[in-house]
Parts: structure tokens; sequence; C-alpha cells
């Protein structure tokens, strides 16, 4: 029930974003910060805290996302416990 997508937006569901690929996400902010939380398809789980604010979050949250997703790519080898 946590992340089905509500009635009037399937991108949204009980303060969760959710979409297509079963990822799960939350932004926030308050003055001075910013963070977003990310449960992924693919097992993989991350926070990330920030000690900013800019007047545009939308943009800071896209890239904090994006900077992320085109990491995981490019690691070889991951821990194995």
């Amino acid at each position: 029930t946590m992340v089905d997508p509500s009635a009037n937006d399937p991108y949204y569901a009980l303060g969760w974003s959710v979409n297509s690929f079963n990822n799960w996400w939350h932004t926030g902010s308050l003055s001075g910060t910013s963070t977003m939380f990310v449960r992924a398809n693919n097992e993989m789980n991350w926070a990330i805290l920030l000690n900013t604010r800019p007047s545009n979050s939308n943009a800071l949250f896209t890239d904090m996302d994006a900077l992320v997703w085109n990491v995981i790519p490019t690691i070889a080898n991951w821990p194995t416990g």
C-alpha cells in the first residue's frame, strides 16, 4: 500500500515518489539543506544529504539523482559483504 500509486498521480504514493521500474524515492529540504533517499529495484539504496538549498531545488534533485545512476554502471567490483 505504501508504494501503490495514487489515483490522482501515478508517480506518487503515500509520501513516496514511485515509477514503473519499481523505484521509490523521497526528497526534501529545509533552509540550507537538501536530501534524497532512494530505494532502487536493483537492490540498491542510497541517501544523499547536502548542506545547501538553492532557489531551484528541482534542478538540484535531478542532478543528485543522475549522479548516482551515472556512477553505478562504472563500478566494476562491489564488496561481497
